[in-house]
């Protein structure tokens, strides 16, 4: 998870292959928490970026090298929601250590 703009939400979610490249990254664009940009790496190279630009949960464009591409009117977003990221506190056994 990463907070892109500082606010202590995650903004974006980037899944690894076992090789550290990026596989994929979903990202919040309008603040809502859902993502709603969803881009698909293929050795090291986006793929296709999928959007939905109304918010409705339902991919409505998809882009692969740089041109809109048709798709299934049926496609959904990730079903997950980005969270606060909170690094929690101390445990008190180690406070005046």
């Amino acid at each position: 998870l990463i907070d892109s703009d500082g606010d202590r939400v995650a903004d974006q979610h980037e899944v690894l292959g076992a090789n550290g490249r990026v596989l994929r990254l979903d990202a919040d664009t309008n603040d809502d928490r859902n993502p709603d940009v969803i881009q698909v790496f293929e050795d090291g190279n986006l793929a296709y970026q999928d959007e939905d630009t109304d918010f409705d949960g339902l991919i409505d464009q998809r882009f692969r090298n740089g041109e809109a591409v048709t798709i299934a009117a049926t496609q959904r977003v990730p079903d997950f929601r980005f969270r606060s990221l909170e690094c929690g506190s101390f445990h008190r056994f180690w406070w005046k250590r």
